[in-house]
């Protein structure tokens, strides 16, 4: 069980595609995460900024964190360097 007190922050990225990429090589390799999403626009300004064509991807911050004792190893296999 990941707790706030065992983990570290292991990635901030606004891009939805690099984030469930880094998710699957966890997944896939029995790496213990947890999500955090958060929106960065505020709902009444979400209409309005589609409107004169802001990405709406970057809308969103998405936040993984491992246990510490698996950082290296996550880095090292995000990387591509088992």
């Amino acid at each position: 069980m990941i707790t706030i007190f065992n983990r570290v922050e292991f990635l901030i990225t606004y891009n939805q595609k690099e984030w469930m990429r880094i998710r699957d090589v966890l997944d896939l390799n029995h790496i213990e995460y947890v999500n955090r999403l958060k929106t960065m626009s505020h709902r009444w300004a979400a209409r309005s900024e589609s409107r004169v064509g802001l990405d709406e991807s970057a809308c969103y911050e998405y936040k993984i964190y491992v246990k510490k004792k698996d950082f290296d190893k996550a880095v090292r296999l995000v990387n591509g360097n088992w």
